[in-house]
């Protein structure tokens, strides 16, 4: 891929993960059947919720969870079929970032050009080359990308995973998350009317006979 005079990061620039207190990463050997069946649990919300003719509440639901945002936890959806554990294991975490950047860093990228400039020297000066031939352009140098995840898979904020080549998902920490508010509050009482009532009918895929 030629990007031009595009810029991006290297890989792992700037990313930064977060210390944490509680288990919910927790990398204990009594925690990991835990983690694996949440991963388990993941696998079938997916597919509970990739069906034809969805609910608004179901299509609401998949659209968010296809569209991971950092912060949400995650996890990738290859490794429900792996039976490494140590993938299993860092597929699923908090979403540190993930973005474009560059396949290499600037280090490994400047040696590939000085690689290029050396073959192209030799060239030059062997039987091959024509009067034509000019010196070495590194413009002609395509320098590729990747879009990377990464994943805090642990408690410390060194736990990072770097991913490629991927497909994440968000898996939903709270029960509330794609829940549409009906109805009117006033303290701790809930109003409803009827049209609350078959808003909330249609939302969950009922179909609704016209009055």
């Amino acid at each position: 891929m030629d990007n031009g005079a595009q810029t991006y990061p290297q890989p792992h620039e700037g990313i930064r993960g977060t210390d944490r207190e509680d288990d919910l990463l927790s990398l204990e050997e009594t925690a990991v059947p835990r983690r694996l069946m949440m991963g388990g649990m993941a696998k079938c919300l997916r597919d509970a919720v990739l069906v034809g003719n969805q609910a608004p509440v179901v299509k609401r639901m998949w659209e968010r969870m296809k569209a991971p945002q950092p912060g949400d936890l995650v996890i990738e959806t290859s490794t429900f079929y792996r039976r490494d554990e140590d993938d299993r294991i860092k597929a699923m975490g908090i979403l540190v970032a993930h973005r474009i950047e560059w396949w290499e860093t600037d280090e490994e990228w400047a040696a590939q050009v000085e690689q290029e400039r050396a073959a192209h020297e030799d060239f030059l000066r062997g039987p091959y080359s024509q009067p034509g031939d000019g010196p070495f352009d590194p413009s002609t140098c395509e320098r590729c990308t990747d879009h990377a995840w990464y994943v805090q898979y642990g408690p410390k904020a060194a736990d990072i995973c770097r991913w490629v080549n991927c497909d994440f998902i968000m898996i939903p920490a709270d029960s509330s998350a794609f829940r549409v508010e009906v109805g009117t509050r006033d303290g701790n009482a809930i109003t409803f009317t009827r049209d609350d009532v078959v808003s909330g009918l249609a939302d969950a895929g009922f179909t609704l006979r016209q009055p």
